[in-house]
């Protein structure tokens, strides 16, 4: 049975100027604090267009950057929909992040891999570490253990979870 997905949720948009906060808990786990080459969530402060968020991979339901990986590197995994790229079988042609059309993969030039949020495997730092709440995580898997069929739509989809257009196909389905 498919599992409802987890889900990372950003409030686009919602950041204080110059809080990197969710960034730096990311890359303090990862790879000792070095925010250019640890972070899987990307802080983005655009002053000359008013924008302040942060950018993450969404987990798409049919993730572009899956079909383009010539080495299977990158994987889904169907209970929990989070999208992975297993890094020793990564070989740095960085086709995925071109493929992305959020912009939730990146390329690490020193290390030649692309990485990407993992979800902390169901318990995201940068969440905690968010004192603005503007980052939030569902814990969708809770809501699908009461339902008594299995979710068809939901491994299939181009759509990304939780967009408009996906559910409105789910409720006219």
């Amino acid at each position: 049975m498919n599992a409802f997905y987890d889900t990372l949720n950003l409030k686009y948009d919602a950041c204080p100027p110059d809080c990197w906060a969710c960034e730096e808990a990311c890359a303090k786990a990862r790879d000792g604090g070095n925010v250019l080459e640890g972070g899987r969530i990307k802080s983005m402060h655009l002053p000359e267009l008013s924008f302040n968020g942060a950018l993450t991979c969404i987990q798409c339901g049919v993730p572009e950057c899956q079909a383009v990986c010539p080495t299977g590197a990158i994987v889904k995994d169907r209970e929990t929909g989070t999208v992975k790229i297993q890094e020793s079988k990564c070989v740095g042609c960085a086709l995925c992040t071109l493929a992305c059309q959020y912009a939730g993969v990146y390329y690490d030039q020193v290390k030649k891999r692309a990485f990407k949020c993992d979800r902390c495997d169901g318990n995201p730092l940068c969440v905690d570490a968010c004192p603005y709440d503007v980052l939030s995580y569902s814990r969708n898997g809770v809501l699908r253990s009461h339902l008594k069929y299995e979710d068809s739509f939901a491994t299939c989809t181009g759509l990304c979870f939780g967009c408009p257009a996906e559910l409105a196909v789910r409720i006219t389905s």
